[in-house]
């Protein structure tokens, strides 16, 4: 992941620390443009990012939101571990 993407994820994470609203919507944006260029370590880098530096509740949303819309789309659940 390049450092100009790496340190935007962290500071929208540092803003849902601080409990700033909206910004879950803004991180799974953010995923889902890394996930559009095909860059599959990209994603697996922001999600354990968000998962070792997020509150766990905007883990578990993010996740769950991800997994669904996957699942919507691909009529399968996703296979993320």
């Amino acid at each position: 992941m390049e450092v100009t993407k790496r340190r935007a994820l962290s500071e929208l994470i540092e803003k849902a620390n601080e409990g700033e609203p909206g910004v879950s919507a803004a991180i799974e944006e953010m995923i889902i443009n890394l996930e559009q260029t095909g860059n599959a370590a990209d994603v697996s880098t922001a999600l354990e990012m968000i998962a070792t530096l997020a509150p766990q509740p905007l883990y578990r949303e993010i996740r769950a939101r991800m997994e669904a819309n996957d699942h919507l789309h691909r009529q399968q659940w996703p296979m993320i571990g």
